[in-house]
């Protein structure tokens, strides 16, 4: 019987395990420029709002396009 070695999977699983990282990050990057272009100054008012990118972006996609500077009729 004809069996990997150990080294060769741990190998394996840690490029597996860096790709997707790096993947995971090249979404978050695109996402992060997608919102900055619809929202533009509104985008970084509301990161500095949240304290965090990740939450202010969350806050974002749940808002339409320019509710959040609406003022009230």
């Amino acid at each position: 019987m004809n069996t990997t070695p150990p080294n060769t999977v741990m190998f394996v699983l840690l490029i597996a395990v860096v790709l997707a990282g790096v993947a995971w990050r090249v979404v978050q990057r695109q996402r992060s420029l997608r919102l900055r272009r619809r929202f533009g100054p509104q985008y970084d008012l509301t990161v500095s709002e949240f304290h965090s990118p990740p939450r202010a972006e969350t806050e974002l996609q749940t808002q339409p396009l320019n509710v959040r500077n609406a003022s009230p009729d």
